[in-house]
């Protein structure tokens, strides 16, 4: 059917094929930050970035971290809660620009990221 020199530059092929297909396909999952204004309801549950910059920052006595997220005219609620923060070595300031990585999550009717996360903007 084919000779041993066809079925060699068949395979070249492919495999040329399968490494762009991989390329892009692993550029896809490389998480681009979503503007705050877009988060909505239909994402619960979905990991997210999303840049701003912090504003009322507050340490609770058991660790968790808790600050609004703003971006322009929008601002999200964010925590990291102590099993993370732990794991964060970044002091995060007031006025900061960061961006975070985090589950959509909602807690008294509205939403919030639970972040995972933290990079500088």
């Amino acid at each position: 059917m084919f000779d041993e020199k066809e079925l060699k530059i068949i395979l070249g092929i492919l495999a040329s094929i399968s490494l762009v297909f991989l390329y892009f396909y692993s550029y896809s999952l490389t998480e681009r930050p979503v503007k705050i204004s877009e988060i909505n309801p239909e994402m619960l549950g979905k990991v997210v970035k999303a840049c701003g910059e912090i504003n009322n920052l507050y340490i609770s006595k058991n660790g968790h971290i808790f600050f609004k997220l703003f971006e322009e005219n929008s601002s999200i609620k964010c925590v990291i809660f102590n099993s993370t923060a732990s794991k964060i070595n970044k002091e995060l300031k007031e006025k900061e620009n960061i961006c975070v990585l985090g589950k959509i999550n909602e807690w008294k009717d509205e939403l919030e990221i639970v972040v995972s996360g933290i990079e500088e903007k």
